[in-house]
């Protein structure tokens, strides 16, 4: 998981990507990386990871996203994969 996360945030020209986190630890990665003051991006699919976008300036799901995490995503992707992502960026 964290290979995906650091390659599509390679591919995007992201500074950072980390995977492999609980829900809590992604919460409190976004609320430390907002002391940078730049944008702060969560990219996520699942109910784990709502608590995480809801705390970021962007958040991105896709199509298949858990009810929740769509509902807490600032850009929808109409896509079941994340391949789509680099396309956005």
């Amino acid at each position: 998981n964290h290979i995906l996360v650091s390659a599509l945030a390679q591919k995007c020209g992201f500074l950072w990507g980390k995977g492999g986190l609980n829900p809590l630890q992604k919460r409190e990665e976004i609320l430390k990386l907002k002391s940078l003051e730049r944008p702060i991006i969560m990219v996520g699919d699942d109910i784990n990871d709502a608590p995480a976008m809801a705390v970021a300036d962007v958040g991105i799901s896709v199509i298949s996203a858990t009810d929740l995490a769509a509902q807490v995503s600032d850009i929808f992707l109409t896509t079941e994969h994340l391949d789509a992502l680099p396309q956005l960026c």
